[in-house]
């Protein structure tokens, strides 16, 4: 967090803080410098404009959850859609931020490009030049963990690993970023603790989608259920005929002896038509191949609104760990 040590003078090497959540949307929940806690200086520093403008995503996010988040205004604006909805927030709030990546469309592709027009002239001048290299250790993680992990001077950063109850209002096993040493031991992560319940709704929304990602890629169906419905401007968008996957985990049954737990996944799958039927399309072989059960169908209720028929099938998976 560098750019607000700059913001209220605080030398780097007299700043100390503790950061969790998830990559790329942590949250400095301790901002110290010399031991004081230094986010009244920043709310006092995002009253200069010029400031305030450097970062338009992450401040007003500040402004909203009174911890600051870790990932720059441009790849915020992404994870948190509503600064992009319309085009008129794209152009309060990811248009003119000062700072690197305001949000702009494509803005790393227009980094490329740009670029390509002036590399080799570049180049050539850098040899010219001599091309001095620096072989000064810089700021990158690895040297310091490959070091530490050999037996050199321990080094503690914020990682991310399996979340064995370090954030406790986060999921179990989610992936989740904590503080984490590194030594000859491995990698030790910090326990955190619960985090504003603010700012682990936000994470938590990541964490859902992140799951149900990961549940489609494991499961071998070959459906998206990541995907379960479509997002139009208009039902005359929807094609005729289609069909829609969403997977539900139910929760862990706990076995008597405490040696196993049973867990349920129920695979949905719903067919819509704008014509009437009475069987769903033949992918029953291919779920019971995979290893599935299958449930009654049952009817869905005819939408008026996009004029489609629909018929829902469940499939369930048992797992025992």
């Amino acid at each position: 967090m560098c750019i607000r040590d700059s913001w209220i003078g605080a030398p780097i090497d007299e700043v100390t803080y503790k950061c969790a959540g998830v990559n790329h949307q942590a949250f400095y929940l301790e901002y110290k410098w010399n031991g004081n806690d230094a986010y009244p200086l920043i709310k006092e520093a995002l009253k200069n404009p010029e400031i305030d403008k450097k970062e338009l995503v992450r401040n007003n996010m500040y402004e909203h959850l009174d911890y600051y988040v870790t990932e720059s205004s441009g790849h915020n604006s992404e994870y948190n859609a509503w600064f992009r909805k319309r085009p008129d927030l794209i152009e309060k709030y990811c248009t003119h931020g000062t700072n690197w990546n305001p949000g702009a469309y494509a803005y790393i592709l227009g980094e490329y490009q740009r670029i390509a027009k002036t590399w080799k002239k570049e180049v050539k001048h850098w040899f010219a030049e001599g091309a001095p290299l620096d072989l000064a250790r810089g700021h990158e993680y690895a040297a310091y963990i490959i070091n530490a992990y050999a037996g050199g001077e321990p080094f503690e950063f914020n990682g991310n690993v399996p979340n064995t109850g370090l954030i406790t209002n986060l999921p179990a096993q989610a992936c989740v970023e904590v503080p984490v040493l590194a030594n000859r031991r491995g990698f030790n992560p910090m326990h955190v603790g619960a985090l504003p319940p603010q700012c682990a709704a936000l994470n938590n929304l990541s964490v859902a989608v992140e799951e149900m990602a990961v549940e489609a890629a494991l499961t071998g169906l070959g459906v998206d259920m990541a995907a379960n419905q479509f997002m139009t401007d208009s039902p005359d968008d929807l094609p005729d005929e289609f069909i829609v996957y969403q997977m539900i985990r139910d929760p862990p049954e706990q076995h008597a002896d405490d040696a196993e737990k049973l867990n349920v996944y129920r695979v949905e799958v719903s067919y819509y038509s704008r014509s009437r039927f009475s069987v769903m399309p033949d992918i029953e072989a291919a779920m019971l191949a995979a290893g599935v059960r299958r449930a009654p169908a049952r009817e869905v209720p005819y939408s008026p609104e996009t004029r489609h028929y629909g018929l829902a099938m469940d499939f369930n998976y048992l797992d025992e760990e």
